[in-house]
């Protein structure tokens, strides 16, 4: 009797680590002191705030469940929450390095994904439109 009920206690304690929910939390920062202009190509969850500092502050939170540690491991690895700054003279556009995510298959089972990203931008930055920052230039004088 004893082994039946170690055994079930094993088995349901394996059922509830193979279904756990795997989270990290990720940081990148981007130089844009040249940068007058920049735009956001970015999807999903995106909240943005503005700080004093003079960079891009990055925060990714990437929730997943019913994946393996190791296939987490290898999605952080190969780059699939990274984001990249391009520079254009003094344009940028801020993006993810891998634009379209396929959904994560395990066992003929997809894998929920959740990524919420919040972007700390310059508050020397002003929003012209839902993606795109522009600098507030100072006026130059204009004699008449």
């Amino acid at each position: 009797m004893n082994k039946r009920l170690s055994l079930l206690g094993f088995l349901v304690l394996l059922g509830i680590c193979a279904n756990a929910q795997l989270t990290k939390t990720f940081h990148q920062s981007f130089e844009i002191d040249s940068i007058d202009h920049f735009n956001l190509n970015i999807e999903g969850d995106v909240t943005i705030n503005y700080w004093a500092g003079n960079t891009i502050l990055t925060k990714t939170e990437v929730e997943i469940y019913n994946a393996s540690p190791n296939l987490f491991k290898h999605f952080v690895k190969v780059g699939r929450y990274d984001l990249e700054f391009l520079e254009t003279g003094k344009n940028g556009t801020l993006k993810h390095k891998q634009l379209e995510r396929k959904p994560i298959y395990t066992a003929g089972q997809e894998c929920w994904e959740g990524i919420k990203l919040e972007i700390y931008i310059p508050d020397v930055f002003k929003e012209k439109s839902d993606i795109q920052f522009a600098r507030n230039l100072p006026e130059k004088d204009v004699k008449s």
